[in-house]
This record gives C-alpha cells, sequence and structure tokens, in this order.
C-alpha cells in the first residue's frame, strides 16, 4: 500500500473513493499537535484509491491512501505552511456518503467543517523520521530532554 498527502483544492472532482482515516493527532516539528481541548481519535479527510500501475494489468494491484491537506491555520502557521484536513465529527457522514458527488459542496464541506484551533506538546526527534513507527513517538518528552529543538516557537492553543 502507498500513503501520501495531496492539497484538498481539486481532489473533490476526481472519482477516488472517500475515507477517514483515524489518527489520535499528528506530528511535525517535533511536535505533536492535536485539536485544541479535544480528546480523540479525531479523522482526517482521504482519498482511498485501487489501481493498475500504467505498465499493464500483469502488474500488481496497488492500494493507495491520500490525506487532504490545506493551507495551515493560524496555529500551525508557524511551524508549518499546510496542514491535514481534520473534519469534526458531524461532517463525517456527509464526507462518506456517495451521492455527494458536487465538487463545490465538497470542498464547501471540507473547508467549514475543519478543526482551526490546535495545541501542542514537544515530543521524541525520533517522530520524524518514517523508519520509527510506536507509540512512544509521541510521548511528551521536557525541552531540555530533546537534542534537537524546532528552530520555530511553539504556537499558542487558540488562533487569533
Amino acid at each position: 500500500s502507498r500513503f501520501s498527502d495531496a492539497p484538498s483544492s481539486g481532489v473533490t472532482d476526481v472519482p477516488h473513493l472517500r475515507r477517514l482515516p483515524l489518527t489520535p493527532g499528528f506530528a511535525t516539528q517535533y511536535l505533536y499537535i492535536k485539536p485544541a481541548g479535544k480528546k480523540g481519535p479525531f479523522a482526517f479527510s482521504g482519498l482511498w484509491e485501487t489501481w493498475h500501475p500504467k505498465t499493464g494489468r500483469e502488474q500488481p494491484v496497488y492500494k493507495s491512501c491520500t490525506i487532504l491537506t490545506t493551507g495551515a491555520s493560524a496555529s500551525i502557521r508557524p511551524i508549518h505552511h499546510r496542514m491535514p484536513v481534520m473534519l469534526q465529527p458531524e461532517a463525517y457522514g456527509r464526507w462518506l456518503d456517495p451521492s455527494q458527488s458536487d465538487p463545490d459542496q465538497l470542498q464547501q464541506l471540507l473547508h467549514q467543517n475543519q478543526y482551526l484551533h490546535f495545541e501542542s506538546r514537544p515530543v521524541s526527534k525520533a517522530v520524524n523520521s518514517v523508519a520509527n513507527n510506536n507509540p512512544a513517538l509521541i510521548q511528551p518528552v521536557a525541552d531540555s530532554k530533546r537534542e534537537d529543538p524546532p528552530e520555530q516557537k511553539y504556537f499558542s492553543n487558540h488562533d487569533t
């Protein structure tokens, strides 16, 4: 399987299967980030597709999942220029509904029903390597114990 991310603009008119990959939060720049004041799990807006390589049908079938991204909200912008689209629970049914096929309405759904306010805590620098995959990666660590602190300051819990 392949896993990637894609900008949310323009993907709603592509005939993929819409999915909601679950997550407790996400990590970047040695920070673990989740919607402010909320308990997970949360859901990324995502697309799922099964496809054959262009070289022919004799090749193995590939399964891929893409998490949609958007420009960073004010609380994420100090550390990154984009963020995953994390839908609020009231939008899950509409995102997954195959009868919802109008690209403009789907874009509106993504942009009006996502979390924008986030909180963070420092985590191990090992979180930035795809070679590492275990629950300890998102355990809090004291700033003084981190070998490589991020260059940018932590953001506040609320957008301004």
